[in-house]
């Protein structure tokens, strides 16, 4: 929808996030207004648990999204159940410097441990789970669950819902949000080794870490 074109930016209350990224509305030379095009096309989530100059107008695409069922709302079998949880942040920086973050966009609050959902990492391009998280506690509707290494720095853990202590991914390796024997969310592709990471969208932080960078979003239970 943008790539190639030119953009005007138009800014709200605050203009980065906890991670310092720009937080902006986006329009393109013939006005259309790209921040709300994807949320009524069902390709993203508003986050609506603080007030925005466009809270309503998102709620409602938000809304019309999720009941026409497009884009991220479209269902297929089990996943129909849990439509609107996914991973919505990849963090991987120097050390145990790594995260994940799940977004729970399902209008309704969300047992982990009950429904059996967890993350599984995939090293180097192996089909196979090289290490299983299940995970634990609820995460709210228009929160996020926040899982990450337990030597990870401070700033990391104490935004953290979970912490784990093994050996984690690095950026070439795929992890998958499950449920029950269903696929959620994924970062990256079974079987396949990228080389040195998956994707573009990354913003580097010298000194602690790089990071993906989708929409910002309420963290707690």
């Amino acid at each position: 929808m943008v790539l190639d074109r030119v953009v005007r930016l138009d800014f709200d209350q605050t203009r980065t996030d906890r991670f310092d990224r720009t937080l902006a509305y986006v329009y393109l030379a013939d006005g259309t207004f790209v921040n709300a095009e994807i949320v009524r096309q069902g390709y993203g989530h508003a986050l609506l648990t603080y007030p925005f100059r466009y809270l309503d107008q998102f709620r409602a695409y938000q809304r019309e999204a999720r009941e026409a069922g497009v884009g991220l709302w479209a269902s297929s079998g089990g996943l129909a159940v849990t439509a609107g949880l996914l991973i919505s942040e990849y963090v991987e920086g120097s050390g145990d410097n790594k995260a994940i973050e799940i977004y729970n966009g399902t209008g309704e609050a969300i047992d982990l441990a009950a429904g059996q959902y967890r993350l599984t990492t995939h090293f180097n391009g192996n089909p196979e789970a090289g290490l299983t998280i299940p995970l634990e506690g609820t995460v709210s509707s228009g929160h996020v669950y926040v899982v990450a290494h337990a030597q990870a720095d401070e700033r990391l853990r104490v935004r953290s819902d979970q912490l784990i202590d093994w050996g984690w991914f690095n950026g070439d390796d795929t992890v998958v949000l499950w449920w029950e024997t269903t696929v959620l969310d994924a970062i990256g592709q079974l079987g396949v080794d990228p080389g040195s990471r998956w994707g573009t969208g990354f913003r580097e932080h010298p000194g602690h870490d790089a990071a993906a960078s989708p929409p910002d979003h309420e963290r707690g239970h």
